[in-house]
């Protein structure tokens, strides 16, 4: 017969611990995970810069739309108090029946742009609702208009510094190449030696039975330290490195590209910004002549000196005046709104 050696059952217990002592790779790696955050973050800043910008226009279409409106309904009005005149005359028999029927023309050509005007503004209202999250259905009451910006227009200068420091897109760039910059270090740090210390601390046991208060448990420790030199994977680490270097460059070459296309962007709505200044005064100038013309016109087809077709043309370009005007603040405003959004600031 055998001699049966050792025991049936065998317990073992403890706590193991592994500390990293010298690891470049995950140092790099926590340098990477911080560049994530911070990217997250201007994502964020450029979603609010953007949806700034949205609200911004759609709040000035809103305007454009709201005063194009007022302007038809005006001109309305008053085509409808100088039809009842001439109809008057008419009856008198100091006009002819023409300028009833030319005068009646003229107004009801009107109707259809005060309709689309209408409709213009119900949808700048929806727009600006969308975007800034409120229910179609609930009313809204817009208060004031494109002419109230006038006087800070003139008051509000372009920024002499241009550098577009605080613009979004090109700090997300900037961001990106970092983290590809890391990720090629990282690549690099693959051929380093990484060095773990490591602490066993173990209980073990070993019975027939399993009556475990009667157990007798041995302890036993042991404290090391890893070393862990790469030395060969079949050139993979090199191609790694080739490739985050190639990345690195491509992204240098697309942010060279990213910011001339900002330059030319910003130069393009500073050069708006003063060309709409200009355009608001002339229109503005523009305005005061046709109303100061129609009044004219006014008064010479009330003495005979003119005819109904001087008084349409003079109401027509009053009218033409006062919606050019309107566009000019709103080109203006619209602008402006987008250099802000390439400066990456408000004005």
């Amino acid at each position: 017969e055998g001699i049966q050696v050792g025991r049936k059952n065998s317990w073992t217990t403890g706590v193991n611990v592994s500390l990293p002592l010298v690891v470049p790779s995950l140092w790099k790696n926590i340098q990477i995970s911080q560049v994530d955050i911070e990217l997250a973050m201007e994502e964020a800043r450029s979603s609010k810069i953007n949806l700034r910008n949205q609200v911004k226009k759609a709040f000035f279409s809103l305007l454009l739309a709201k005063d194009s409106y007022e302007v038809f309904k005006e001109t309305y009005r008053t085509d409808s108090i100088n039809l009842d005149d001439i109809k008057n005359k008419f009856k008198q028999g100091i006009v002819p029946e023409y300028d009833v029927i030319t005068a009646d023309v003229r107004l009801k050509s009107i109707i259809p742009n005060i309709l689309q005007a209408d409709n213009m503004k119900k949808i700048a209202e929806l727009q600006l609702k969308m975007l800034m999250g409120i229910d179609s259905e609930v009313p809204m009451t817009v208060s004031g208009a494109l002419s109230d910006y006038e006087e800070s227009m003139f008051q509000q200068l372009i920024p002499a510094d241009t550098s577009m420091v605080e613009n979004s897109d090109l700090k997300q760039f900037d961001l990106q190449s970092n983290k590809a910059q890391k990720a090629y270090e990282l690549q690099k740090l693959q051929f380093a030696p990484t060095l773990t210390s490591s602490f066993n601390y173990m209980y073990m046991s070993q019975n027939n039975d399993f009556r475990f208060r009667d157990y007798r448990w041995d302890p036993y420790s042991v404290v090391g330290v890893t070393l862990s030199i790469p030395l060969f994977n079949g050139g993979q680490r090199y191609y790694n490195v080739k490739q985050s270097q190639i990345q690195l460059w491509q992204l240098q070459e697309q942010r060279k590209d990213l910011e001339r296309s900002l330059k030319l962007s910003l130069k393009n709505n500073i050069d708006l910004i003063h060309k709409n200044i200009e355009q608001i005064v002339a229109t503005q100038s523009s305005v005061e002549q046709a109303r100061k013309g129609y009044e004219i016109t006014r008064k010479r087809y009330e003495t005979g000196l003119g005819t109904i077709v001087d008084v349409n043309a003079a109401a027509l370009a009053m009218t033409s005046a006062e919606l050019q005007y309107r566009n000019a603040i709103y080109d203006y405003l619209a602008a402006k709104a987008d250099l802000e959004k390439v400066l990456g600031y408000e004005l």
